[in-house]
């Protein structure tokens, strides 16, 4: 059954949304906590996305290679997951670059930003673009 705007706004007048709330969040659901940098800001060919430290994983980013395809390079050593067959030597070793030129800052945001001592706009400052 679809509820009417007036009964959800009846459902939430009938809530204390004052007590505190608890969230857990999946693994699954931190992908979405993921911030993305588009190609024109990093000059690279394909969307880099990055995150603060998740448990499961060592440092790195994920590339978006488009049609649902991505990698996820580690940024200490390179090491990548997922296949590279969508992707030509000198794309791939353009990232490498990125990474490397961009490495502390990526690494600072990895282990502080969930520490809430750096926050995405503060990250933006700090990398810079290959071109």
């Amino acid at each position: 059954m679809i509820k009417k705007f007036n009964e959800y706004t009846k459902d939430l007048e009938d809530k204390n949304l004052s007590e505190d709330v608890t969230y857990n969040i999946s693994e699954e659901d931190r992908l979405f906590e993921m911030s993305n940098l588009l190609p024109c800001n990093t000059g690279l060919k394909y969307p880099i996305w990055y995150s603060a430290k998740v448990e499961k994983h060592k440092p790195r980013i994920k590339v978006d290679l488009g049609d649902g395809k991505g990698l996820s390079i580690q940024i200490e050593d390179h090491k990548v997951k997922g296949s590279v067959d969508k992707i030509s030597s000198k794309d791939l070793n353009n990232i490498f670059k990125w990474i490397d030129l961009n490495k502390d800052a990526l690494l600072k945001y990895w282990n502080e930003a969930g520490e809430n001592k750096i926050d995405t706009m503060q990250m933006s400052k700090l990398l810079k673009s290959i071109d």
